[in-house]
């Protein structure tokens, strides 16, 4: 449970002591105390109340705003400082800072229990990106949803725990730029080959359309129907679309076409981007600690990424780079073989590594 005795009153947590998950059934005096802690933090009284429920039980976006929180706990920690010298002063900041940095990253992962009006599951405790809530409650009303963000952010990985969190099979297909490739066809013998989209279609499942901004436009338009209404055409007839059909895209684009980074992406049709719910995904720095398991190597290469982000540099050093990094030098590379391997890839000279690293340090 987060601690928020520095941010309201001692009766305002009494009244919310009894939530304790995400979608129990709360009391008037519960929800009105859940809109006087947006207030203390500076959210919308209009919040969605799951938001409301979250920010109790996990703090500030969810425990990922890690600056905010340390700022918090050090503005709370100076709120008595008579008698103290400048020294303990800057011992007692210090302090504070170590124990948020220490409790974000080292608390052990949570379970996460999914509520329906078909009941409900609980997922094992296990690292997940903060966005996950918000695409469950969109999945769970069937509306199909589009992840975007760079290489390496997990958009696979959490299209699999989507699938395990509503308990249905999990299929999908990397960019294609043929229609018979989502559809199926029918052989030389007359027989029809089903797809992955097929199977989910018609007999429920999460269906990922991977690299979606990687397809050719003209092929991904045979989805159209099948996203905004309830029947859909394949060669061996029109099948009605399963109620535990979920649809999930990931891209690195919004689907507005190529840009600097990503040259390879095609824009899409406006129809079929009207068929999705928009989320960014960006890294989750505790996810990608917790995957890698060496702290030390994740903390430079996290450095070296926001450095690169703030140069402005064409180069993606994503998660990856910390999560195989991690096993080349527990495989026995040397610190600067594994740089050379997952970081630098032969893409950058010696100069644009030299003022990058700089800029890290």
């Amino acid at each position: 449970m987060f601690d928020h005795s520095n941010k309201i009153r001692r009766e305002l947590l009494d009244k919310l002591a009894g939530i304790t998950e995400i979608g129990q059934e709360l009391q008037a005096a519960e929800r009105a105390a859940l809109k006087q802690l947006a207030v203390a933090y500076r959210k919308p009284v209009s919040t969605s109340t799951d938001d409301l429920v979250n920010l109790w039980l996990y703090g500030p976006d969810g425990g990922g705003n890690v600056g905010q929180a340390v700022t918090d706990a050090v503005n709370h920690a100076l709120r008595n400082i008579n008698g103290l010298n400048e020294q303990q002063i800057m011992e007692r900041i210090k302090s504070e800072a170590e124990r948020v940095v220490r409790e974000e990253f080292t608390a052990p992962p949570r379970e996460l229990k999914i509520i329906s009006d078909s009941g409900s599951v609980t997922l094992p405790a296990e690292r997940r990106h903060p966005i996950l809530r918000r695409v469950l409650r969109y999945v769970g009303m069937r509306e199909n949803v589009w992840l975007v963000g760079p290489a390496g952010t997990g958009k696979t990985h959490l299209g699999n725990q989507v699938a395990e969190a509503l308990n249905l099979p999990f299929y999908f297909i990397g960019a294609f730029d043929q229609e018979h490739k989502l559809l199926g066809f029918e052989d030389a013998h007359g027989k029809v080959r089903p797809t992955e989209f097929f199977k989910a279609y018609t007999e429920g499942g999460v269906f990922l359309l991977d690299e979606v901004d990687g397809c050719a436009p003209e092929a991904l338009l045979t989805i159209n129907a099948a996203l905004a209404g309830d029947m859909a055409s394949f060669p061996n007839g029109v099948f009605k679309r399963h109620p535990d059909f979920v649809c999930i895209a990931a891209a690195n684009t919004h689907g507005t076409g190529a840009d600097r980074q990503y040259v390879g992406r095609m824009q899409q049709d406006g129809s079929t981007l009207d068929r999705f719910s928009f989320f960014e995904m960006g890294y989750d720095e505790a996810l990608e600690r917790d995957l890698a398991g060496n702290d030390e190597w994740v903390a430079h290469v996290q450095k070296i990424r926001a450095a690169i982000d703030r140069l402005k540099v064409r180069h993606i050093v994503s998660m990856r780079a910390s999560i195989k990094g991690a096993k080349a030098l527990a495989a026995g590379d040397t610190w600067e073989q594994a740089e050379q391997a997952v970081i630098w890839k032969g893409q950058l000279d010696m100069a644009e590594i030299g003022k990058i690293m700089a800029e890290a340090a």
